[in-house]
Order: structure tokens, then sequence, then C-alpha cells
């Protein structure tokens, strides 16, 4: 299986269930995917996020003796049939042995420029990382500091990257997304204007440090601009597609923003509002005094002296407006993940995962834009259809 996001590892905890032996790739330090960095938008009651789903993907992952996870690992070819596949597996050079590292940090506390860490503090696998570029051995000098450190032996300095082949009966797809890449649209200034940042920043920002985050953005922030619809919704860059998920992330977000930082005012832009996703409608119908919708499309932000000033169009009254704000967020959409050799990649020229081969599963948003809670039911949906795979096999 590669991938092991939510989908990947809700399809992996079900096949496992069953008693299938699962081999888990994934290409990340840590499993979880996106959503492993996304914090709860609840207040007193439940916004339906579904973050806690991702959560528990997490917990409930390996029953003894059935998944095999395998993470700084990519697939990088698929070739055979179903039920007689070979997996061509390219493993990272981590510089940690995942399987003896305890999370102790022992070896983190003497390395003398920062580059052996933990991913996170939730991370899983637990086990520490070597950033190469930032290790003295990258500039030639024999330092072994963090493998003295160690007690047990987990750091290889000298390992690396490798490749080798599984045999597998089917092949289950879950290779996620890729976030729009912001910049694309470059008259929004992500990376180029301070304060300007998207969903996903916003989302990890959160996560965390809290509300402070907005703080670190813009000292003072007291007004915060969403923009809808980057990257989806727009055939001049070749994304048609509606995301699916930004609109009720927008709204989440800045329903939780308002509310725990007093004072703080949010516009959102936007063509118009999906407001299928569960829960929205409730959201949508009691948003704060302090959440303002405006309907338009800003035609760019500039750095005026109020701060990011957004140039639109409100939609409501055909005016042509200025405002200025503290913070710009960007929500952006959901790209197809990439490539991988030997499957077709292709679904009404947008580049997401279907017509696969027999024996060759999707599951999760490399089919295609989906929410937390609908990658969960497709990974169950998937582990159905690989179940009935290996059932027809000799």
């Amino acid at each position: 299986m590669a991938g092991a996001g939510v989908a990947g590892l809700t399809a992996a905890w079900a096949l496992a269930s069953r008693r299938v032996g699962v081999t888990l790739v994934e290409q990340r330090p840590v499993v979880g995917g996106w959503a492993s960095g996304y914090g709860c938008k609840a207040g007193t009651e439940c916004t339906l996020c579904a973050v806690c789903l991702a959560s528990a993907s997490l917990r409930r992952l390996n029953p003894p003796g059935r998944v095999l996870l395998q993470v700084d690992t990519s697939v990088i070819g698929i070739e055979g049939e179903a039920g007689r596949f070979t997996v061509r597996l390219r493993r990272g050079d981590r510089g940690v042995d995942t399987e003896r590292c305890t999370g102790c940090g022992l070896c983190a506390q003497v390395c003398p420029t920062g580059a052996i860490r933990q991913p996170h503090p939730q991370a899983m696998p637990l086990a520490y990382a070597i950033d190469r570029e930032r290790c003295l051995r990258a500039g030639g000098e024999a330092c072994e500091r963090c493998r003295e450190a160690c007690p047990f032996d987990a750091i290889q300095l000298d390992v690396e990257e490798r490749e080798e082949s599984v045999r597998a009966g089917v092949v289950i797809m879950a290779t996620g997304f890729t976030p729009f890449e912001a910049s694309r649209r470059g008259q929004f200034g992500y990376g180029r204007l301070p304060g300007v940042i998207t969903t996903m920043d916003l989302e990890q920002g959160l996560w965390e440090q809290g509300s402070r985050y907005l703080e670190q953005v813009a000292p003072g922030c007291r007004r915060v601009a969403f923009v809808h619809c980057v990257g989806s919704r727009d055939t001049a860059i070749g994304r048609g597609w509606c995301s699916q998920v930004c609109c009720p992330t927008a709204l989440r977000l800045a329903a939780r923003l308002v509310r725990e930082i007093p004072g703080l005012e949010v516009s959102l832009f936007y063509m118009d509002l999906q407001r299928c996703a569960p829960g929205i409608a409730a959201l949508y119908g009691e948003l704060p005094e302090a959440v303002k919708l405006v309907r338009g499309t800003p035609a760019w932000v500039q750095s005026g002296p109020g701060g990011l000033v957004v140039t639109f169009e409100d939609l409501t009254t055909a005016a042509r407006l200025q405002e200025a704000f503290d913070v710009i967020v960007l929500a952006v959409g959901m790209d197809p993940p990439a490539a991988v050799s030997g499957l077709p990649v292709h679904v009404n020229g947008h580049a997401f995962l279907e017509d696969l081969p027999p024996g060759v599963v999707t599951a999760g948003a490399c089919a295609g834009p989906l929410s937390i809670a609908d990658a969960v039911a497709d990974g169950l949906r998937a582990a159905g259809s690989a179940l009935g795979v290996l059932a027809g096999q000799p």
C-alpha cells in the first residue's frame, strides 16, 4: 500500500483486521498525511471538521504482526498483474533506525547544528531524523556526536538511499494530494509579501502554536482576509475542478480565530460557498458578527500604508473597492499527487488517478479531492475492493 495518510491508514487497519498482511509505504518521515498537522476547529460544539478521525486512524494502525510500516520510502514502479505484482521501492536516507530509536532525544541534545530532531512531538513513528543539509558531515567534517550519544545504536550516518522490491497480490494507491502552490497566483503576493499565508500554513501554525501563530505572522493583527478558490475552479491555470474542502476549511478557521482572539475581524472573499459539507450549513447560519462574507474574488493584493491592501469587486453592489488587512489567508485547493511509473494518470485531463490496471485500487484524494471524513470512508471502500481482488486469486 502506497501512502499512510488518513485513507491509507484506514485501509491498512481494515485489511489487517481481516488478517491480511499489509506493507504500508510512506514517503514522508511520519504517517498521518496532511491531516496529522491539522487542529480541531470545535468551540462549545463540534463543527465536524473530522480531525479527530485522523487522530483515531493513527491510534488504531497496527494490529500485531499484520502491518509492516516503511517510512521515508517511495513507490517508484509497479509491474505485473493482479495476484502477482512487483512493487519497486526507494528507501530514503533518514539516518536513524526507526525500530531502534526510542525518541529519548539524547542525540538532539549533542548536535551542534540542530540537524537531528523529531518531525513533531506526536510523530509516528517517534524516531528522530537527520537533516543532511544541516549536518556538519555535509561540509566534510567527521562529526559523530549523535552516534556516540545514542545508547541504542540507532544512528545510521553512512546509510544511503537504496532500492528494493516487494511482492503483492493487490496494490492500494493512497498517495493523497499536493497542495496548490500559491505562488503561482502571483497577484496575491504569496512568498513575496509578509503576512500572506495559506490555509495549510494556518492549519499547521494553529496546530503547533495555537492562536499565538497569527501574532507571529503579523504582530498586533486585528484584520484577516480569507481568499477562496486559490488554485480551484480556475481554468486559466488548468485547475477547473472544485477542491470541495476549501470553503468549509475557511469557514471553520475563521470561526475559530474570532472565537479565540478578542477584537479580531475576518472577511471571507468568495465566488459562491459550498455548504453541503457536514455541519457547514449550521456554521454558515451562525457565523459570529466579526466574520463578514464578501461575494467577489480579489483581483490583487498590494502592500500599502494600512497593511495588505486587497482590491476587489463586491458582486452584490457591483462596486470596485479596496480594504486593508493585516493577514491574508489563501484557501488553496488540492492538486493531484506525483505520478508513479507503470500507472496511467489521467481523469478529465486533471491528472488524478483513474482507470488503473486490475488489482490496483485507489483510496482517498489521489483519485480526486475529498474531505477527511470522505477519505476515511474511501479507505474502507478500498479495503473492501482489495479483499475482493484477493478473493478472486487462485
